[in-house]
């Protein structure tokens, strides 16, 4: 059996602070996922979107943050 790992998308401080459908429960259950996958060996992979041209989600601004 391969390697297992957790991949986190997207989740931007610009992409959830307009509160998305039910986001408090999704971030919740993100970052209970994130804990059990680091407690039991579990790599956990984190991607951002990045939009140079637009200040949204321009890398190394607050929005683009995770």
């Amino acid at each position: 059996m391969g390697k297992k790992a957790l991949l986190v998308i997207d989740m931007q401080k610009s992409l959830v602070e307009d509160k998305p459908f039910d986001i408090d429960n999704v971030v919740s259950n993100i970052q209970k996922l994130i804990k059990s996958c680091r407690s039991n060996g579990v790599e956990v992979i984190y991607l951002q979107h990045q939009n140079d041209e637009d200040d949204f989600l321009k890398k190394g601004t607050e929005g683009w943050q995770i």
